[in-house]
């Protein structure tokens, strides 16, 4: 029977004399006690509203239950099939307007803390996971991805996981994005970001970093690492644009063959740029719509 207490576990967090004197992560995370106690909370809702509300569908009843039981490693798998950043959307997800916020228990209460138990287990499993996971046979397809972001990286790991021969191409000095570069350490840690970078280099991701490069060297770099029959997915931050119109081009996601040339330079100088924050798209988004695409092009 489920339990009915009302109000969901707090999370354990440093205390604000000791937090303003440090940049390590204010939030502790749930210890295996009081994950197993707040996953009772789950009433295992026949029609799962909570993973309707859930843009990559984790099968959240099934994980929480495996938590109450104790199955950490079994939780994980679960949360592994849809989510390639466990870890991280467990942190920064935005859990109360999406799987929490259908959630039965916030009816009469407080909904159960789906998004602290997912960080849990993904912490869990890192700590404790003793094999590195299983490299799915190639299916012979390779993909380019260019950024490595959130939307790249989980492109990345789902067509690793179909058996694509993906290499992610990155301007910067390190994978992640936004999540290295624009989200602070006491609110994601680095070392999160890159031990989840390594478990998608298990399953056969390569990274490559070039460095800033647009136009025709670009596309001469994918031909000779990758070859000329590949496709690529663009994900990555976007660059200056002469127009509007130009802009959104930039901001569609693409999954297309590699052209012989580019039409016409993706930069040029001197000109007015389009870089309104309003305009980004947000990053479930651009997961959705590019993995939507990808996948459809791939069976053709």
């Amino acid at each position: 029977m489920a339990n009915m207490t009302m109000p969901r576990h707090e999370m354990p967090a440093q205390e604000p004399d000791v937090r303003n004197k440090n940049f390590s992560e204010v939030a502790l995370g749930y210890t295996k006690e009081m994950a197993m106690e707040e996953a009772t909370r789950c009433l295992g809702c026949p029609k799962m509203p909570c993973k309707n509300g859930c843009p990559v569908q984790i099968n959240i009843p099934d994980f929480i239950t495996k938590v109450a039981e104790g199955d950490f490693e079994a939780a994980y798998q679960i949360i592994n099939k849809t989510s390639s950043l466990p870890a991280v959307c467990g942190r920064v997800c935005p859990q109360e307007n999406q799987c929490e916020k259908y959630c039965v228990r916030g009816i009469k209460g407080e909904a159960v803390a789906i998004g602290r138990l997912e960080r849990f287990v993904a912490d869990w499993h890192n700590a404790n996971a003793t094999q590195p996971p299983k490299k799915p046979e190639t299916n012979g397809h390779k993909v380019a991805i260019i950024g490595s972001g959130p939307a790249g990286l989980t492109c990345a790991g789902d067509l690793a996981k179909m058996g694509y021969e993906v290499t992610v191409f990155e301007a910067l000095h390190k994978a992640g994005g936004v999540l290295v570069y624009g989200i602070p350490e006491f609110r994601l840690p680095k070392a999160i970001v890159q031990k989840e970078v390594d478990t998608l280099k298990e399953l056969g991701v390569e990274k490559v970093y070039t460095g800033h490069c647009t136009g025709e060297p670009a596309f001469r770099i994918l031909k000779s690492v990758l070859g000329s029959q590949i496709q690529y997915v663009r994900c990555g931050q976007l660059v200056p644009a002469d127009t509007e119109e130009d802009f959104l081009e930039q901001s569609r996601p693409a999954a297309v063959s590699i052209p012989e040339m580019p039409s016409k330079p993706a930069v040029k100088k001197g000109k007015k740029t389009y870089m309104k924050m309003h305009r980004l798209f947000a990053w479930g988004t651009v997961v959705c719509f590019v993995m939507t695409m990808v996948t459809g092009y791939m069976k053709k």
